[in-house]
């Protein structure tokens, strides 16, 4: 079982140009939509995917997709294609924080997986903008400036992300581009 295979919509809403370059050098030409779903139909384990849906209009897309799909379905030159978007994608973000907590709770009360979230998200989908208004909707107590650097986080990260250190490029990035949130 698949869930939440567009990160919210975030893979399939303003992807950059680059990556859409990228996709159009596919043999069949899909939309980013049906290159994510087409990916996880292809594959023979999975046997259900769950995806937020907004409008009867998503529902009926998402349906028609899954009809057409079926096991085994991407070449593999395209397969290789979704590789090299992945790359992009992975190249794009300012870390390799999961999401999973481990390193939580921080005893300064910083949101980690938070604002690495939203830092993230700005960097991959170049939408900044967006994601400063979901970084400055956190409580201003759980912000990356917060961090008094004391690492008690470090021995729990699966991910060995030198939390503190990124945690300033967090508020460096946030803070001085976005200072009217």
């Amino acid at each position: 079982m698949i869930m939440e295979p567009l990160r919210g919509g975030t893979l399939v809403q303003n992807v950059p140009q680059d990556i859409m370059d990228l996709w159009d050098t596919a043999e069949e030409k899909r939309s980013p939509l049906e290159w994510a779903f087409q990916y996880l139909w292809n594959m023979e384990e999975v046997n259900t995917v769950l995806s937020g849906m907004n409008s009867l209009e998503q529902v009926k897309e998402n349906l028609e997709i899954a009809n057409r799909s079926e096991i085994n379905s991407i070449s593999e030159n395209d397969l290789e294609l979704i590789k090299e978007v992945a790359w992009e994608y992975k190249q794009r973000k300012g870390n390799d924080c999961t999401g999973c907590g481990y390193c939580m709770p921080c005893p300064h009360g910083v949101d980690v997986a938070g604002c690495f979230r939203e830092y993230n998200v700005a960097k991959m989908l170049n939408n900044p903008a967006g994601s400063a208004m979901h970084y400055f909707s956190l409580d201003s107590g759980t912000r990356a400036d917060n961090c008094l650097h004391c690492d008690d986080c470090l021995n729990h990260c699966p991910q060995m992300i030198h939390i503190s250190e990124d945690l300033k490029k967090v508020e460096e990035f946030f803070g001085k581009k976005y200072t009217y949130f």
